[in-house]
């Protein structure tokens, strides 16, 4: 997607309430210039289009820290300049950055631009005051792997068993809309042991930790569904625990505008693994105390300790296999969207403004729970069996910014009184 449409999304989502833009980027600046710092690893050209505040890249709550993981993988990266792979994720990531023909999840640039990708399809289309009790924050553990090798395999089976949910909902004509990601947490033994929640489930689902601990993987969604219960219980089938502790669905905090939860849920999303990027403190964060204790956990196509343990495994090591990890799955597996074709017949906002203003209080409180209610094009009332009914094609997709169905349902001139609309049932 060009920056020219990045912009319009982000202009458009801006004009209908993003609550924490321009307030925040005088206070932010300064620290942003600190972190970026007059050197390298980054080029003056990232400096100059952060510090422009490009796509309103400054409101962003977590950018410091993300800058601040970037340059600890830039400089990872560099002392391994023998490696084709860390050179080309090196160049990438300090490379084109506005027109580069394909993702790069470690550029906080392309990160924030998919954050405004996500932000515009779940701000302009589904996420919106009338429906904020449809709306939730749901974090899920799906499992843990003890090396890089089987978290790949993990991961490709959380995606399968996601689309079953999915489809589930499907099947009983339940819309539902789905944005996220999956988080792999490293975890040493000592805090597979520690942490009350983590201690558990290790247990209850014997997850048998190796002497070097392993990863945790961990799911975290915004999403709609209006039948919330139905999806719920789903998940918690799916991923079963004693008192349902590995599923937990929240609501938008009350005191928040949408937009403004929307903003820092979805920047939540793309935070940098804690254990890894942390350097506060070993004790008080948990990270290992010695990154060699747990270089078993790094298993994978470009480190095989099996055979050859590399020596001086330290902190940027670690860093060096997990973004070579996450670069190489890109944002098509660690990424996690759906809007199912059930969804996509909800009613806007701007058409519940309608109701609303047209005073049809049974379209407001809740009837556009029936999500078969709207096509467009010819209309026949006499249906030939043998022939395909004259209206789009809906299917499941990845979520995305449909601009054509925006203006199709944005009516917010539209007088009810002095016009009337037709929604086909």
């Amino acid at each position: 997607m060009s920056s020219k449409t990045l912009a319009k999304y982000d202009n458009a989502f801006s004009t209908r309430g993003n609550a924490i833009g321009q307030k925040r980027m005088d206070a932010q600046k300064g620290r942003i210039q600190n972190v970026l710092g007059t050197k390298g690893p980054f080029t003056d050209e990232f400096k100059s289009l952060v510090l422009s505040d490009y796509l309103n890249i400054m409101s962003s709550p977590y950018l410091a820290k993300e800058l601040k993981g970037a340059k600890m993988v830039l400089r990872a990266l560099s002392e391994d300049r023998h490696s084709p792979e860390a050179q080309d994720l090196f160049d990438r990531m300090s490379g084109d950055f506005v027109e580069r023909n394909e993702p790069c999840m470690l550029c906080p640039i392309w990160r924030h631009e998919e954050a405004i990708r996500i932000l515009s399809a779940l701000a302009l289309r589904y996420c919106f005051e009338d429906v904020r009790d449809e709306l939730f924050f749901a974090t899920i553990v799906f499992g843990f792997a003890d090396n890089l090798e089987s978290l790949e395999v993990l991961i490709e089976d959380t995606r399968q068993q996601l689309a079953d949910v999915q489809k589930a909902m499907t099947m009983q004509r339940r819309g539902l809309v789905l944005a996220g990601a999956f988080e792999p947490d490293l975890r040493s033994p000592e805090q597979l042991r520690d942490m009350k929640l983590l201690s558990a489930l290790s247990q209850e689902l014997s997850w048998g930790v190796a002497s070097h601990g392993g990863w945790v993987l961990t799911g975290h969604f915004i999403g709609r569904a209006p039948y919330r219960r139905e999806f719920e219980a789903l998940c918690r089938k799916t991923w079963p625990s004693r008192n349902d502790r590995r599923v937990d669905f929240a609501p938008l905090h009350k005191e928040k505008a949408i937009t403004e939860s929307l903003a820092e849920l979805v920047s939540y999303l793309f935070k940098f693994e804690q254990t890894l990027f942390n350097t506060s403190g070993t004790r008080k964060n948990g990270s290992p105390r010695s990154f060699r204790s747990v270089q078993n956990a790094f298993h994978g196509p470009t480190l095989d300790t099996r055979k050859a343990v590399p020596k001086g495994f330290d902190r940027k090591a670690a860093i060096r296999q997990w973004a070579l990890f996450v670069d190489r799955l890109g944002p098509d597996r660690l990424l996690y969207s759906v809007e199912t074709a059930h969804a996509q017949k909800w009613y806007s906002e701007s058409e519940m403004a309608y109701f609303r203003r047209a005073e049809d209080f049974d379209m407001i409180n809740g009837a556009h729970r029936i999500e078969v209610h709207r096509d467009t094009g010819p209309h026949d009332q006499s249906i030939d069996p043998e022939k395909k009914h004259r209206v789009p094609i809906r299917r499941t997709r990845k979520l995305r910014f449909d601009e054509d169905w925006y203006n199709r349902t944005d009516i917010p001139d539209v007088d009810p009184f002095t016009h009337a609309v037709a929604i086909m049932l």
